[in-house]
This record gives C-alpha cells, sequence and structure tokens, in this order.
C-alpha cells in the first residue's frame, strides 16, 4: 500500500481545519460572539452585544423614551434582516475563496472576482448600517444627538489592483493596502 505524500497530508488537514472553523462560525451565530463580527463598528451602537442589551445601554445613556426606544429597536431589527442575506452570501463567497486557494494552481481570474464580489458584500453592509444609523440619528433630539459622538469607522474599497479596507478609530487612520503599510498614507 502507498503511503500519502506531504501535500495529500497538508490538503486533508487544511479541509479538515476549514470545516472546524466553518462550523465553530456556525455556531457562534452572526458576528462571530459578544462585541465582534464583520465589519461592526460604525453601526453596532445598539447591538454589540446581540439584539437588545446595547439597545438597553443606548436608551439609558441617551434617556430614550419608549416610543424612541421601540423606534431604534425596528431600525436595527431590519437592519439584521437585511444583511443576514448578505451574511450568508459573504460565507459562501469565503468558502468558495479558500477552496479556489487550496487548489494546486488557484485561477487568479477566479480569486480576484471573488475578492471583488467579498469586497462588495462587505460594502454594502456596511452602508447598510450606515444607513441605521442615519435613521437612528433621526429619532433623537437634538440634546440626545449632541450626547452622541463619532468614534470609528470602516470602508471596504474593491480597487483595480487590489482590495482594501480602510479605518479611522479614535483618531488613527489605518489602511490593509501596501502603499500605506510602507508609507503611512494612501
Amino acid at each position: 500500500m502507498k503511503s500519502p505524500n506531504l501535500k495529500t497530508i497538508a490538503l486533508g488537514t487544511a479541509i479538515v481545519a476549514v470545516f472546524m472553523f466553518s462550523g465553530l462560525a456556525l455556531a457562534q451565530g452572526p458576528g462571530g460572539g459578544p462585541g465582534k463580527g464583520m465589519g461592526r463598528g460604525a453601526g453596532a451602537c445598539c447591538d454589540q452585544d446581540g439584539p437588545g442589551r446595547g439597545l438597553e445601554r443606548l436608551a439609558a445613556r441617551l434617556e430614550l423614551n419608549e416610543e424612541q426606544t421601540k423606534a431604534v429597536a425596528d431600525l436595527h431589527a431590519k437592519q439584521r434582516e437585511r444583511n443576514l442575506a448578505l451574511r450568508t452570501d459573504l460565507m459562501r463567497l469565503r468558502h468558495e475563496l479558500e477552496g479556489e486557494m487550496l487548489k494546486d494552481q488557484p485561477d487568479a481570474k477566479a480569486v480576484k472576482s471573488l475578492a471583488g464580489k467579498i469586497g462588495e458584500l462587505r460594502t454594502a453592509m456596511q452602508q447598510n448600517r450606515l444607513e441605521t444609523r442615519l435613521a437612528v440619528r433621526q429619532q433623537l433630539t437634538p440634546e440626545q444627538r449632541d450626547r452622541m459622538r463619532f468614534v470609528s469607522f470602516e470602508v471596504a474599497f474593491n480597487g483595480d489592483n487590489s482590495n482594501h479596507t480602510v479605518r479611522h478609530d479614535h483618531g488613527t487612520w489605518s489602511c490593509t493596502c501596501n502603499f500605506f503599510q510602507t508609507r503611512g498614507v494612501c
């Protein structure tokens, strides 16, 4: 009987790892656990700890009345509903990309195409979060809006050469592009 070669063992191990980690991700549900997730940040004011808990904190901090609290909860429920299909598509595309990258000869055109589609979905999800955030602000009084402050945001770009993500977090800019990594600007 012929013994498996190193490439076969590595491929088998990688496939098992992908299934194990995807199972863990699915077990944690959308967002990957408390306060974590795919591109949270700008729109995560009310559901960092899952639906309800973050909203309770927001309502207490801004002294929202019952009507405002219900309106904000409804807005976030609609956002979660809109992003559910996008999240599902995003996970599918990530698995497709990983599958392509595991091939002995990955198709560069397919990899770029999948990366572009992933970037488009992340951008759509970010736009949904920002739309929700703007709608939440409309529910607030001027005094309540004054108590809120801008802390961070994230934008995914589908560039001609590559995809990259720009972040502004607590006054600090960052970007995943090679130019920014070497020069500090892009």
